[in-house]
Order: structure tokens, then sequence, then C-alpha cells
């Protein structure tokens, strides 16, 4: 505990010291029971862009952001860590232990912002589990466990849109935007995007969000699909409307989504069955990485059409269909019109059996 308090000491008087003269972020972290030489990693968007030794209970770390944004700091080789907001500031990194998941953080006015809100989703999160908990002990049946967290998801998005709107100039304001963008749909998007201010909108995130505004056409069942342009597994461009057959499935997925991996086994039967009649699919892949991607369809044996721009969940093709989660599909038909959306592989091939007698 003496060793506790002495580091905080010196970090709070290195904090006072240098806040005015500092040009970027510097971190100064306390954690306990940690070896020396062990390996702190700064994360941002999945790429390390900084690290610290840790020696004494104490590591640092400095350097420069564009802007302010939600990183990840992460012991080497494991899954202790913690995320949080911060700025071209002095940040204090504190924890009583070796658990970076409880670290208090000072200096960052976004992360104060991002406290306040969870204190408000906390109770929505704990009810949530407890639902879970519920439906693992009997005690709730699968269609009222959904019914009960769809309601509780729907208050956490309108607690979430009220942060947005009551603080329209916070990073965390616009990355919650971004994350949410394709469930909250183009029209609230809209509404909540044009009351932030230039910082924001010009921010990576609200590139992202203009970007979902620009494609996003959401074409529901009825109206007619949307063609786009993308690369193949060999870089080759490839327009949509060129690969349909009669019936054509639209399947969103990606190598790291486990219901996905795990349908494709009674996807491919269904397309083995139905191909000769006219039925194709076509595969949009969310991955970011080629190598994962390509592995996945060989590892799956994946024999129909594969297209993917790499960009993750802001794939062009994922915007433009307002895809909020995968699996995710649409069946079109000979006509261009959608027939069909998020269609379990059962349910597709009961549709398959009746259309194409």
């Amino acid at each position: 505990m003496k060793n506790l308090l002495l580091s905080i000491i010196l970090i709070s008087a290195l904090y006072s010291c240098n806040t005015s003269a500092l040009e970027g972020y510097e971190i100064s972290g306390v954690v306990q029971d940690l070896p020396d030489s062990t390996v702190v990693l700064l994360i941002l968007n999945d790429s390390i862009i900084n690290k610290a030794v840790i020696f004494d209970n104490s590591f640092a770390m400095h350097g420069r952001l564009d802007e302010s944004s939600y990183v990840e700091l992460r012991i080497e080789n494991s899954r202790n860590r913690k995320g949080f907001y911060i700025e071209n500031k002095n940040v204090q990194f504190i924890t009583d232990g070796r658990e970076l998941g409880n670290a208090k953080i000072y200096g960052s006015l976004a992360q104060i912002e991002h406290e306040e809100l969870e204190k408000k989703i906390e109770p929505l999160r704990t009810a949530m589990n407890n639902n879970r908990s519920l439906r693992r002990e009997g005690k709730l049946n699968k269609d009222s466990l959904m019914d009960i967290q769809f309601g509780l998801l729907d208050k956490r998005y309108e607690i979430e849109k009220d942060f947005c709107r009551q603080y329209p100039n916070s990073p965390v304001s616009i990355r919650i935007l971004n994350i949410y963008k394709a469930q909250w749909g183009i029209e609230e998007v809209k509404s909540i995007f044009n009351q932030m201010s230039n910082k924001a909108v010009s921010s990576v995130n609200g590139k992202l969000i203009q970007n979902f505004i620009n494609l996003n056409r959401s074409p529901e069942v009825g109206d007619l699909f949307v063609d786009f342009s993308m690369t193949d597994t060999n870089r080759i461009t490839k327009e949509f409307s060129n690969l349909q057959d009669k019936y054509t499935l639209l399947e969103f997925w990606a190598s790291n989504c486990a219901p996905c991996r795990i349908s494709n086994p009674a996807l491919k039967k269904v397309y083995e069955h139905y191909k000769p009649k006219g039925f194709e699919i076509v595969g949009i892949s969310l991955d970011s990485n080629r190598d994962q991607w390509k592995n996945a369809i060989k590892d799956d044996g994946l024999s129909w059409h594969h297209l993917s721009d790499l960009r993750g969940v802001n794939n062009m093709a994922a915007l433009i269909y307002g895809v909020d989660g995968i699996p995710d599909n649409l069946l079109i038909g000979p006509d261009g019109l959608i027939f069909g959306r998020r269609l379990e592989v059962q349910e597709l091939g009961n549709v398959l059996e009746e259309i194409m007698k």
C-alpha cells in the first residue's frame, strides 16, 4: 500500500508540472502484482500504437494522437485489459491490483463523460445478465427472454441517444453514433449527426457516419435490390448483378462470426441441392484481414462467389443494405425484387423448395 501511495503521489506531481507544456498524451500508470518487465500495449483500432514496460509497479508512455480516441491498454499476450478515452493530455491510469479492468482513469474529459453514461447503462446491463441466468436455470422461456431483452436494449438505445443529443461535441457521442448507425437507422442518425460540431463531423468516426449516410438505402422485402461492385478473393472487381441467377442469396458473414461458421455446412447442402435449378449465393465478408477471409472459405469448403472490400463492419454493401449484425442475408428473385430477409438455413430451404418446384 505504501508503494501504491508513493506512486500516486509521484504521478500527481508529474501531472501537475507537465500539463501546460504537454503537446501530446502521457500515460502514467500504477499496476500492482505484475512482475517487472511485463509489457503493456496501447491499442487503437486493433493496431498497437505504443508500448511500455512495467518496473516497480509503474509504467509510462507518451505519444500524440490526431484526435481524442477510444483506446485499450492490454498486458501483452493476455486478456488483461481496459478500454478508455484518451486525449493529448496527461492521463493517470491507477489500479490497486493486477487487473487493468479495475483501473481508475484521471485526466481525460471524454473518459469522465463515458463513465457518466456507463452509470446509467449499468442497471440495464445487470438486468440483461440476470435474465440470461434465469433462462439457463429454466425459469424463463426463450420467447419471453427475447421480448424482455429487446425491451431493455431499446431502453439502452434511448439513454445513448439522449446522451448524444446532450453532448453533441463529445468524442463519446460520435463514437456511439458510429457503432449503432445501422441499428438506429438513417433518419435517427442524420437527426443526431446534424447537431454535432464540425470537429466531431470531421473526425474518423464522423467520416464513417457520413459515408453511411451517403450509401445507406436499406431496401426492404418487395423493393428492388441495389447493385454494387466489390473485389473477389483474387482482387478482381465484380458487379453483384453479374453474379446473380434466378434466385440469389446475398449472404453477409465473416470468418470470426461463430453463428455464420456453424451454419455453413447446412448452407452448403442447400446450395448444392438447388444450384442446378438456378440458385446462387454471393457471400459478402465483413472481414478486414484477407488471409483470415480466404482461409475460412477454404476451411469451410464454400464454393459460391465471395466478395469483400476488407473494411470490416464498414463494408460498402453492408452499409447499403443496413446490415446491423451477422449472419444476415437477402433472397433476391428473378425480377430483381427482394424476396426474403434474414432467412435461417432451414427456412431458406423450405422457401426454395416451394418456389423452385
